[in-house]
């Protein structure tokens, strides 16, 4: 995702070289101070979306470690349910009906 956003980004300032160099060159009369706050606004975006991206991956990395550290536990656990269900004893100790 980041590439097209650079991608277009460098087209932006590219334009807006041209805008400086060619007083007439207007495409779709912008002009050069539209240009610089379209690229400004674009940069506030593009670091949120960064941010965000690192907060989705650090919490992500603690949920698969959380998970990694829990899948011994509960294979430990998987015997003693088994032997729970062939007794077929419910939740309180009751039979099941």
């Amino acid at each position: 995702m980041t590439n097209d956003y650079d991608f277009h980004l460098l087209q932006l300032r590219y334009i807006r070289e041209a805008m400086n160099d060619y007083a007439n060159y207007r495409p779709d009369d912008w002009t050069v101070a539209m240009v610089d706050a379209l690229i400004a606004s674009a940069r506030t975006v593009r670091t949120a979306f960064l941010n965000a991206k690192t907060d989705y991956d650090l919490a992500m990395g603690g949920r698969n470690s959380a998970c990694t550290n829990l899948h011994p536990v509960g294979q430990a656990a998987q015997p003693a349910r088994q032997q729970h269900a062939v007794q077929g004893v419910g939740h309180h100790g009751q039979g099941c009906l």
